[in-house]
């Protein structure tokens, strides 16, 4: 299935694959997620009124006064941000990340084809390589 959802396409994805193998329909699924975009800066599709994305652009900035200065592309910049905000206010780090990440890929997307070893062995499996992936923006 192909879908063109601005920013949730990924989720998209992760729901319709989860739902696959969920109700039988296949054993294992990849979910992919990607953004079709126009050629340049982003811009507004409605000129007439403030864009939607400066009270996130302003928060942004605000927390990088707070947190130090995050260098990188702007979106990844802003989850980034948000990320490293819940990190301080609730505790936990890129290594929760990695496990939730794990955890989708074993319970939502192959439940059914990847091996039942503990928890402990996927968690070497999968967390991993996820935490080895090069970052896209540096504090």
């Amino acid at each position: 299935m192909n879908v063109n959802n601005n920013c949730s396409t990924g989720s998209s994805a992760l729901y319709q694959a989860n739902n696959a193998v969920k109700y039988g329909q296949v054993e294992c699924a990849l979910a992919l997620g990607f953004e079709r975009m126009k050629p340049g800066s982003l811009g507004t599709n409605f000129p007439d009124r403030p864009s939607p994305t400066l009270l996130i652009n302003q928060r942004s900035r605000d927390l990088e006064e707070v947190l130090g200065e995050n260098h990188g592309p702007n979106a990844p910049r802003m989850f980034d941000n948000g990320a490293q905000e819940y990190f301080s206010k609730y505790g936990g780090g890129v290594e929760h990340l990695a496990k939730i990440g794990t955890d989708v890929i074993r319970n939502l997307l192959c439940p059914n084809i990847l091996p039942l070893g503990s928890l402990e062995e996927s968690q070497t499996f999968f967390a991993e390589p996820l935490l080895t992936i090069p970052r896209w923006v540096e504090r």
